[in-house]
């Protein structure tokens, strides 16, 4: 029998290894001579990172077996969190193409992470 690694252990290596490729992508965009790209970058990367924040704590509150709330909040949550996201793309686009690029490559570097991890732990 297979055990499972521990949940705080692959939280840790994903934000450390979000943050590495995240730095690492920032620098690469300095050198490159592209700042609004690493600044697209960053934004997408912390995007992502509040996302993912937000729909953990709000699990780990309110998702309680039986709970009718949960579906309720997860649903009006939705009324501050997409004009917000709007927000972001409406100001990424007026950064320019080098901003929206470096945006999707942000929001790609956690969910990259957060895949590769997960297949590294179901192979182990």
């Amino acid at each position: 029998m297979r055990e499972t690694p521990s949940p705080e252990g692959m939280v840790r290596s994903a934000v450390r290894l979000t943050a590495l490729l995240a730095a690492l992508g920032f620098i690469a965009t300095l050198v490159l001579g592209v700042p609004r790209a690493g600044v697209g970058l960053l934004t997408g990367t912390l995007t992502m990172g509040a996302i993912t924040l937000f729909h953990s704590a709000l699990a780990r509150r309110f998702a309680q077996p039986g709970s009718r709330a949960f579906p309720r909040l997860l649903m009006l949550s939705g009324v501050v969190k997409y004009p917000v996201l709007m927000l972001i793309a409406y100001l990424m686009v007026k950064g320019g193409m080098a901003m929206v690029v470096g945006f999707i490559l942000g929001v790609l570097v956690p969910l990259s992470v957060l895949t590769v991890l997960a297949v590294r732990a179901s192979t182990a």
